[in-house]
């Protein structure tokens, strides 16, 4: 079982690129875990953002953090502040 799983950040879509640090307990052994992006308020339908439907991040024994580079498109509709969801389950 991965060490983390759930929603590991919550991003808002006023910003152009999103950076996620993805952060572990050091570990004895390779620990890797997937990554996907889930619609939150901001729709990757509606071109608020790049989905990404599928990722793996790998950390080496004693690594403890990555980075993921997200992109975010900006719009010119009046509304509320919008996020997005960047989920990490355990890599099967």
């Amino acid at each position: 079982m991965a060490p983390l799983t759930g929603i590991a950040a919550r991003i808002f879509s006023g910003c152009r690129t999103a950076t996620a640090k993805e952060t572990i307990p050091p570990w004895e052994n390779p620990v890797t875990v997937a990554y996907r992006t889930q619609d939150g308020t901001a729709s990757h339908l509606d071109g608020d953002f790049d989905q990404v439907a599928g990722g793996t991040l790998t950390f080496a024994p004693g690594e403890t953090q990555k980075e993921i580079k997200l992109s975010v498109r900006g719009d010119t509709v009046a509304e509320p502040d919008e996020y997005f969801d960047l989920v990490l389950e355990p890599s099967s």
